[in-house]
């Protein structure tokens, strides 16, 4: 009896052994201090984000649009692997024939990405779009978010119109069980919680470079496209950034205005007004300390 009951034991340890190990195979992770990210290692989409022991299950996507159609992840072939503290997805696409890496990286409190060696060999591509996958998606309503939403411009026509031939926008806000404005794309968006932490994305696209959106899982925060071919112009590889930013203003809660100083802390050289001041919901401006700049 008791060899039936090693032989039981052993058994039971080998089969939890075995499950585990096929769980850790179907992501890969990073840490980096307080931040840990889970990946899937079958396509280049966050599992897991841990941040202050709170973690962050973004949804699962369709996948990416190329050239403005979507591809599903299941029409690409995707092969994913650790370099030391990267993970590289290797993506390879039948229609159109494209080949690159998707690499990721931490920081202390970022995540940072480069999409790098396009391989285009009919010359076809001319923008990656990511609005079929969010990187962040919060349905908790203790969460909110701030953006600008900025649309098509007002017709020039006979009848006088308030700021006909001008771009509108509109600086909207809710929880994440709120609406966000369909209407326009933004330039600036935050999420966050007041008790915890505020998080930013941004990426190096200088038009509309990310996006904002609600559905029936709640808000959703991702780049918005990589555009790769302008005309006959190769732009820069792309790079996003998504940061996890603490209580910079000194107020003792997390919210948008961290946002807007930490936006000012993304310029290069900025003369003193921008150094050392911000926009308040006003329009006024409002004092802050000095920005030091790395």
């Amino acid at each position: 009896m008791k060899k039936l009951t090693n032989k039981f034991t052993f058994l039971s340890l080998l089969i939890v052994i075995l499950l585990n190990s096929c769980h850790r195979s179907d992501m890969l992770s990073l840490q980096n201090g307080k931040l840990k990210v889970d990946f899937y290692s079958g396509m280049p989409v966050f599992k897991n984000i841990i941040y202050l022991k709170d973690t962050l299950r973004p949804n699962i996507g369709k996948g990416l649009a190329v050239n403005g159609e979507v591809k599903e992840w299941k029409q690409w072939v995707i092969k994913s692997t650790m370099k030391g503290d990267t993970v590289v997805y290797t993506m390879k696409l039948q229609q159109p024939e494209i080949t690159t890496d998707f690499v990721y990286w931490l920081d202390s409190c970022s995540i940072r990405m480069k999409i790098r060696n396009v391989e285009d060999k009919n010359n076809v591509l001319q923008e990656i779009g990511f609005e079929e996958q969010p990187w962040v998606s919060v349905s908790d309503t203790s969460y909110r978010w701030w953006t600008v939403k900025n649309w098509t411009r007002e017709p020039f026509g006979p009848k006088k119109v308030f700021s006909r031939g001008i771009g509108m926008y509109n600086a909207i806000s809710g929880n994440a069980r709120d609406t966000v404005q369909k209407k326009g794309l933004p330039n600036f968006a935050c999420i966050w919680n007041a008790k915890k932490f505020c998080i930013a994305l941004k990426t190096n696209m200088e038009v509309y470079p990310i996006r904002i959106w609600s559905d029936s899982a709640g808000c959703n925060l991702a780049p918005n496209k990589y555009y790769y071919r302008v005309k006959d112009t190769r732009l820069p590889d792309f790079e996003a950034q998504l940061t996890f930013i603490p209580d910079l203003n000194q107020n003792n809660i997390s919210d948008k205005g961290d946002y807007f100083v930490w936006c000012n802390r993304q310029l290069k050289g900025p003369d003193q007004l921008h150094k050392n001041t911000f926009f308040g919901p006003k329009g006024s401006l409002v004092q802050f300390f000095t920005v030091h700049h790395r």
